[in-house]
């Protein structure tokens, strides 16, 4: 017999009308506005880059690697849109792929 623990956590934070908040967002958002950050650090330490240019590569890795993300998931999974082709927006619905978003983040860079 083993000893467990359950816990039992909504993925969504909290619901306003339609928006939903959920933890995943919260901590996407952490993660990539840590990585700036880190990003700033390591460019001020090696006086290579310009830390101007830090906030253009995270906007287009963020950018391309959403896109990324979310084509992959659609190119798994294509049998859920087939016949529902207008489904492949409603990113609503949840559904990105982590390989996809690291992949395109690599080419937003």
């Amino acid at each position: 017999m083993f000893l467990e623990i359950q816990v039992d956590l909504d993925p969504n934070l909290f619901a306003i009308g339609p928006f939903t908040l959920t933890w995943h967002g919260i901590f996407s958002v952490l993660g990539i506005l840590a990585t700036i950050r880190m990003s700033q650090w390591l460019a001020w330490r090696s006086d290579k880059i310009p830390s101007d240019k830090i906030y253009d590569a995270a906007f287009w890795a963020v950018v391309v690697g959403l896109l990324g993300a979310r084509i992959h998931y659609v190119l798994e999974n294509y049998k859920l849109f087939a016949g529902h082709w207008l489904d492949v927006l409603a990113v609503n619905k949840g559904g990105i792929s982590q390989w996809g978003g690291i992949f395109g983040g690599l080419i937003g860079i």
